[in-house]
């Protein structure tokens, strides 16, 4: 990656890689390319474009339609999956999946392939060996652009820099915000390589997009002295060392009924919970309303933890805890997370018995 261009947010990254992404195919005389691939339940931000690319109808309804044609193809959550246990066959349909989207789409006509390396929304969705790879093989058979939005792994959550270092992906862009500043102040920025930049590095084409804080200084300045304390402080090698620790602390809950996954990385992990640990039924939207919303976040308040109970996908427990933790304090929050969860699951055998006892029987 040897340019950048700035921008406050993650969404706006997402925004202005687009419009970068379009004109670097019209100046490359393929002003056609007009569409996108994404995928299932993807956040990519609230600004029209960055909203195409996101895979949640309930952001998308109020603003149909969408400025960007975007196809959305499967993530890469493999729990209850046809090929669950087997990553060979599981990189291979999602790769299929994404090679026949371009053909229905049109190989000249699709500009951009866009993902996070670990997928936020649905819970840390982790990719299959060969997944990256197998995207970076089909963008470069039909002259697509590959970006990977790593606004959420960037900077250290998964004990890299960035996430592609530690997957072995090469995009073309990456989108970053959040961590470049450590949240202190609004930054973000679309990384791209020396093949993007050309047009408009060497001033044959004018990129247009602009924004008023672009590059401001006291945002820069924040981001360099945080990408000091980084690298000073040891945070990737903190995130790294304690990786193990935290991922064998979170196995040991799937001893609890309600737990059906684990899954994650680096300081990056979620935990799916489930009817039943062996049939993993589904909740209901009702059902998944009280869990998350009544009695899990009630135990996570008095408990003393601060996490995300995501439903937008299936509920699970989101677990970024500060990059410069302790084991002790990882130690904590499982501790925390392990008290609420076998509540919740006490809880659950009553609610669901309530509920049974409400329904009104068949008497003919």
């Amino acid at each position: 990656m040897e340019r950048v261009f700035f921008t406050n947010s993650g969404g706006e990254s997402v925004e202005a890689a687009w419009k970068l992404v379009r004109q670097w195919h019209a100046a490359n005389g393929q002003p056609e390319r007009k569409k996108a691939i994404s995928r299932n339940l993807a956040y990519h931000g609230t600004h029209l474009g960055a909203l195409s690319f996101t895979g949640l109808d309930y952001c998308k309804d109020p603003f149909l339609p969408m400025a960007v044609p975007v196809a959305f193809v499967s993530n890469t959550n493999s729990f209850r999956h046809e090929f669950e246990g087997d990553e060979e066959a599981f990189t291979a349909f999602l790769l299929d999946e994404v090679h026949q989207a371009i053909l229905r789409e049109g190989p000249d006509e699709v500009a951009m392939f866009i993902a996070e390396p670990v997928q936020n929304s649905g819970g840390a969705f982790m990719p299959p060996a060969g997944y990256w790879e197998g995207l970076r093989e089909l963008c470069d058979r039909y002259g697509i652009l590959l970006v990977a939005d790593e606004t959420i792994t960037g900077f250290g959550r998964m004990g890299e820099w960035f996430a592609c270092m530690r997957l072995g992906a090469r995009p073309d862009i990456i989108t970053f915000a959040k961590g470049a500043t450590a949240g202190h102040a609004p930054l973000g920025g679309v990384l791209m390589n020396a093949r993007v930049a050309e047009p408009f590095a060497t001033g044959a084409v004018t990129y247009v997009n602009g924004l008023t804080f672009s590059g401001h200084p006291l945002s820069a300045s924040i981001a360099l002295a945080v990408l000091d304390i980084y690298e000073r402080e040891n945070v990737m090698e903190n995130v790294r060392e304690l990786e193990g620790h935290f991922r064998d602390r979170l196995e040991a809950l799937r001893s609890i009924p309600l737990v059906g996954d684990v899954r994650g990385g680096g300081f990056f992990w979620a935990v799916e919970l489930v009817k039943d640990p062996v049939t993993r039924d589904t909740f209901t939207v009702e059902e998944a309303n009280w869990l998350l919303k009544q009695e899990l976040s009630d135990h996570m308040d008095e408990l003393g933890l601060l996490c995300r109970l995501d439903d937008r996908g299936e509920p699970v427990i989101q677990l970024s805890p500060p990059l410069v933790s302790t084991l002790q304090t990882i130690d904590r929050i499982v501790d925390i997370v392990e008290e609420a969860v076998r509540r919740a699951n006490a809880s659950w055998a009553r609610y669901r018995s309530s509920s049974e006892e409400q329904r009104p029987s068949n008497v003919a």
